[in-house]
């Protein structure tokens, strides 16, 4: 015989941290003979992730880490529900039942479904049973879940991830308008009584509230100048004043992600492992030490300076092949969709910010490989730009190469000559004299900067490692310091610059790599490619590390603060819940 749920849920919030249980009469036709079963539950947006600048644990969130930065109310395009897959499994994990069926909208803000009940006809064990949801599956989850077999483990099940194609870096079926992908936040348990002939549209088997998260993160930016134009500033302490540099700006134009994950499990799993990704536990709790697992864990555990260079296979927009970077204009970015919501804006001081982009989860194992290679960056474009009328503009309406040193943009090499041989700074006049005697501009300390030869404009670019969890401690990283987290949104906002960034267009005499500061190569503290003689034997889909590294050409910047910053830029990162609205399931 077949059964089919009919899910029924009137007063059923989406709500910040908890969702509404009233319940209602359901009246209505069943859409197939026999026995129906109904089942009730409710779908809340979790509000969990961790803040960057502060934590706080809230205990009535189940112990979920909540953000002092307040709560990211998502819009309804990132809300909606149009699709849901149910997995079952008993106490011990062993598989029941999973259903999937396509919502529509009956009116405002209410949804129906109906699918087949299955193996749940024959299950009669009372007790928990363990419900896993994902709303908006694709195909391959779907087809999965249909293939699984009664009584076998649903681990492997719920260990599958999601693979980017090549064609989805800037537009994802997990981040489609009305489509994202869900899945839960925490474990969920529902009671069984052994038996579903009890169940009515007026008695159905309540689930209890499913907690979901989307499967992605958001960047949002907001300009805090003028047209995105800054000073230079003399010092980091706060002071704006740029009595070292006042006949020229910085105006940033673009921004780009480096480091995006091709891949993502579809539910999330978190390791209190020391080794950061064995013994992972799906949908668990993300704390202040303990650490989100990627797919590609073991690689990055075993990852060491000068290997795995080519990461094509598992980065979008990879450290070491800046060529498929996808820049957006900031001009055009201040003319898109804004982050109109006030639940975290009551005093309005954080108007201005501007959607940008999804982006996939990238999480590294173990604070010592929290490193550049391996980290999700935000990359500034910037044109330098000098004032009307001074000796640096002649310069630069004739191409000719400018140097800067010490953070100070002197002109061309004439305009160094001049300056050193003052006497007044010692360091640039040991500087151009070594110059002189052989070695190259960027050996002395120097740093070239040329005209693009499409426009003539001078380029630089500045690179920051996105921060998740900040210990708050510069002198070291801690867990989860450097990442990108799912259901968090990261706001962007530069607030000073510090140096006029590393040039586009090298000098070819003294050429740098394209990667952000190449004077810079992040350190491998750790000899040992493989500090864990016992790994965890399957963590990734794939885990034989590249047999072939290859040399590793610059994998870029520490992403640990110093006492030279290029750019003071601060994040807010806020969970990302939903706006309250009613779905109905019948």
């Amino acid at each position: 015989m077949k059964l089919f749920y009919k899910y029924y849920i009137l007063g059923c919030i989406v709500a910040l941290c908890a969702a509404c249980n009233d319940r209602m009469d359901v009246n209505g036709e069943d859409t197939e003979t026999g026995t129906p079963v109904y089942m009730t539950f409710s779908v809340n947006m979790n509000a969990g992730g961790l803040s960057s600048r502060s934590v706080t644990d809230d205990p009535d969130d189940d112990g979920y880490v909540t953000s002092d930065d307040g709560k990211e109310i998502g819009k309804d395009r990132e809300n909606n529900i149009a699709e849901v897959l149910l997995l079952f499994a008993d106490n011990e994990g062993n598989f029941i039942h999973a259903g999937t069926a396509p919502v529509t909208r009956i009116e405002s803000n209410k949804y129906g479904l109906n699918f087949e009940a299955g193996q749940l006809e024959n299950y009669k064990q009372k007790g928990d049973v363990q419900v896993y949801a994902f709303c908006n599956p694709d195909e391959e989850l779907k087809v999965a879940a249909t293939q699984w077999t009664v009584g076998s483990s649903l681990t492997s099940l719920l260990d599958k991830a999601y693979t980017l194609s090549d064609d989805e870096s800037e537009n994802s079926q997990a981040w489609t308008d009305n489509h994202f992908f869900m899945s839960n936040a925490i474990p969920h348990t529902a009671y069984f009584p052994g038996t579903i002939s009890g169940f009515s549209k007026y008695t159905p088997w309540d689930l209890g509230t499913i907690r979901v998260e989307r499967s992605v993160a958001r960047f949002d930016y907001r300009a805090k100048m003028t047209d995105n134009i800054y000073r230079v500033y003399d010092k980091t302490d706060g002071s704006e004043t740029y009595s070292k540099n006042p006949g020229v700006s910085v105006q940033l134009t673009g921004i780009a992600l480096v480091n995006m994950s091709k891949s993502f499990y579809y539910w999330r799993r978190t390791s209190n492992a020391a080794d950061g990704y064995s013994n992972p536990v799906i949908s668990g709790t993300e704390t202040v030490s303990n650490y989100v697992v990627d797919t590609d864990a073991l690689q990055k555990a075993r990852y060491a300076s000068g290997g795995w260079a080519d990461k094509t296979a598992y980065f979008f927009y990879n450290l070491e092949s800046p060529a498929d970077r996808n820049f957006t204009s900031l001009s055009e970015l201040a003319e898109t969709e804004e982050d109109e919501d006030e639940s975290w804006n009551e005093d309005q001081q954080h108007n201005g910010y501007h959607i940008w982009r999804y982006a996939t989860e990238n999480t590294v194992p173990k604070m010592d490989k929290q490193q550049p290679a391996l980290l999700t960056g935000i990359l500034l474009r910037a044109v330098i730009i000098p004032e009307k009328g001074n000796k640096l503009e002649s310069v630069m309406n004739e191409k000719k190469t400018i140097y800067v040193f010490d953070n100070v943009l002197y002109g061309d090499w004439e305009a160094v000559k001049e300056a050193a041989l003052k006497g007044d700074n010692p360091s640039l006049k040991e500087a151009y004299e070594a110059v002189n005697d052989g070695i190259t501009y960027q050996e002395a300390g120097f740093t070239a900067f040329m005209p693009n030869a499409s426009d003539g404009k001078y380029y630089s670019r500045y690179c920051y490692w996105n921060r998740h969890n900040d210990d708050k401690d510069d002198s070291k990283i801690g867990p989860m310091e450097f990442a990108v987290v799912r259901n968090n949104v990261y706001k962007l906002q530069v607030d000073a610059l510090y140096s006029f960034g590393d040039p586009e267009n090298p000098d070819p005499e003294n050429p740098d790599p394209e990667n952000p500061d190449p004077e810079n190569p992040d350190p491998d503290p750790d000899p040992d490619p493989d500090p864990d003689p016992d790994p965890d034997p399957d963590p990734d889909p794939d885990p034989d590390p590249d047999p072939d590294p290859g040399p590793d050409p610059d994998p870029g910047p520490d992403p640990d603060p110093d006492s030279n910053p290029d750019l003071k830029l601060t994040v807010k990162v806020l969970p990302w819940v939903t706006r309250e609205f009613t779905i109905t399931f019948d």
